[in-house]
């Protein structure tokens, strides 16, 4: 992996701008020897106050944060959701390398209720042969399942 600078993505609504901040925040303390960090943040109707706050927080660590709005795209979807609890926004990773500019070859998607612990930089580098994706498998244990209802 030759490019150095890292590109991480969020996608979330108003109701969730508060922990993706954490996060990102938490992305940034962890990683201040990376050259660079680009965040795009696809952006489902977050609030100009909370967006001012995602901004404070790029510029103390000389950082990107890139607004995507989607809820236009959401729209066109016209999906179906019913009575799930989920968000629309969950959904909207599906739809990165559409939502993304063209030159973005590479990405990590972040959840937005992630604390970073480390430095993520052997993850960005990690190599994916001819594979277009990587996930991490989710472990739960039973008094997590407990807990989640």
């Amino acid at each position: 992996m030759s490019d150095t600078n890292m590109k991480i993505a969020y996608a979330s609504d108003d109701n969730y701008a508060h922990y993706m901040g954490i996060s990102i925040l938490s992305l940034f303390n962890c990683n201040k020897a990376a050259e660079s960090i680009d965040v795009f943040v696809l952006d489902n109707g977050i609030k100009d106050e909370n967006k001012a706050k995602l901004q404070k927080i790029a510029d103390d660590y000389g950082r990107r944060i890139i607004l995507v709005p989607i809820d236009e795209y959401i729209a066109k979807l016209d999906l179906q959701m019913g009575v799930r609890k989920i968000s629309v926004v969950a959904y909207a990773r599906l739809f990165l390398s559409t939502l993304l500019p063209q030159d973005c070859d590479r990405v990590i998607y972040l959840d937005c209720d992630t604390i970073i612990c480390d430095d993520i930089s052997g993850m960005w580098n990690a190599e994916l042969g001819d594979n277009p994706v990587a996930g991490v498998r989710i472990r739960l244990t039973a008094s997590s399942s407990a807990q989640s209802g």
